[in-house]
């Protein structure tokens, strides 16, 4: 669930992807309640993602409103934590309207660096 959701071939809205995650979110709790989760935002794209030629940019915006899903689960004692990507990476960090090149990757990796790091024992 994530970025190829809402890059190509978008025809469910960023709202059910999203509800995918919780459903998603929900089963792992249900089975492996132990287990920290960290679910990332996903980095801005540019172009539309098609058959509907919705905007990418407008569909990542909506898309990560999940953060506020993913902080009312902690909240209520889940496991799980947000490593905001969205905010190390640019449209002018994209070789290709959706990709991030190898410095931005370098920066998406400091962030889930810090994100496990947070949670390691």
């Amino acid at each position: 669930i994530g970025t190829n959701d809402l890059a190509w071939w978008h025809t469910e809205g960023p709202q059910v992807t999203a509800a995918r995650l919780g459903t998603l979110l929900d089963r792992i709790r249900a089975t492996a309640p132990q287990v920290d989760v960290i679910v990332a935002s996903i980095p801005t794209m540019k172009g539309v993602a098609p058959p509907n030629n919705l905007s990418r940019a407008t569909l990542v915006e909506q898309y990560n409103a999940v953060r506020e899903e993913v902080e009312r689960r902690a909240n209520a004692g889940m496991r799980v934590s947000f490593a905001d990507v969205h905010a190390v990476v640019s449209p002018s960090d994209l070789y290709d309207d959706v990709h991030p090149n190898e410095a931005a990757h370098n920066r998406i990796a400091d962030v889930w660096y810090a994100a496990i790091d947070a949670v390691r024992p």
